[in-house]
């Protein structure tokens, strides 16, 4: 009995060969099964950070055996299912309008930063007005502050959000100081003697 391809697996395609070439006849002999292994990947939303893989609460697509013998059972993630896609759905609209509000507030605290004039930073100079100590981010920071006390710039504001420019002299300055990542205020200060 002959070897079948069609009997023996099915969906398998089978090169057939009727009234072709000689060639063609010894290739009917030599049957040639086509079978792809589908690979398949599930859609998974991840409980915890999982390296070269995402954060949590992310929604990525894997392979099913990762998932299955990986992730599920060391409670890094779970399937994702329509009723998980809209809860994330909602968790990304009011993470974009608590950013939003939060983009306004430091809108508010810029326009207040650079409607206020006289900010003064102290500091001990030589006699050709030359300052001994150098101005820091830290003492425009604490000179808005002190204008301006109920904003609570102290804590919310780090040094290194502060750009000053190289002070060599007592004198008016402008500094750039960033209250929010797309917000930026200009606080004008001037360096006098002590």
């Amino acid at each position: 009995m002959a070897f079948s391809a069609k009997s023996s697996l099915p969906g398998a395609r089978v090169a057939s060969a009727a009234g072709a070439s000689p060639r063609a006849a010894r290739q009917r002999r030599a049957v040639a099964v086509c079978a792809k292994k589908a690979v398949k990947k599930v859609q998974v939303v991840l409980k915890s950070e999982v390296a070269q893989v995402g954060r949590k609460g992310d929604l990525v697509t894997v392979r099913r055996g990762f998932c299955d013998n990986y992730l599920i059972p060391q409670g890094l993630g779970e399937v994702a299912t329509q009723q998980i896609l809209d809860g994330i759905a909602q968790q990304q609209k009011e993470a974009e309008a608590a950013q939003e509000a939060l983009r306004q507030q430091a809108l508010k605290i810029a326009s207040a930063i650079g409607t206020v004039s006289g900010y003064v930073i102290k500091k001990k100079a030589n006699e050709d007005n030359v300052p001994y100590d150098s101005v820091t981010q830290r003492d425009v920071v604490e000179a808005v502050h002190a204008k301006l006390p109920d904003l609570g710039l102290n804590d919310k504001i780090a040094d290194s959000d502060v750009t000053v420019p190289d002070i060599s002299k007592l004198g008016t300055y402008s500094a750039t100081l960033r209250v929010a990542d797309d917000v930026n205020a200009v606080v004008d200060f001037a360096v006098i003697s002590a």
